[in-house]
């Protein structure tokens, strides 16, 4: 498997990679950059509070800590329009 320098974050892999799936922390050791989208930050948030398990909350604030939070611009815009594409590209390709 190559090593990636980067990874996007969307809310679903930070979960897993919070709660320590094997498979998804060993995908993601080496990226030296993880690009945490606001969006995804605030549904994390919405989880914390929802526990309201200082553990837990600690835990996500510390998993903040090591990401780059990615805010909104106009330059995001277009980097989710292209991410959109190859996602929608792929999945035409390969239909379930």
């Amino acid at each position: 498997m190559s090593t990636v320098d980067s990874v996007l974050l969307d809310t679903s892999i930070a979960i897993e990679l919070l709660g320590q799936n094997p498979a998804v922390v060993q995908k993601f050791k080496d990226a030296r950059i993880l690009y945490l989208p606001f969006i995804a930050r605030g549904e994390l948030l919405v989880g914390a509070h929802y526990l309201l398990n200082p553990k837990i909350q600690r835990e996500i604030e510390h998993f903040f800590s090591v990401c780059t939070l990615l805010l909104p611009n106009e330059e995001t815009a277009d980097i989710y329009g292209r991410i959109g594409r190859r996602i929608k590209e792929k999945r035409d390709k390969n239909p379930c």
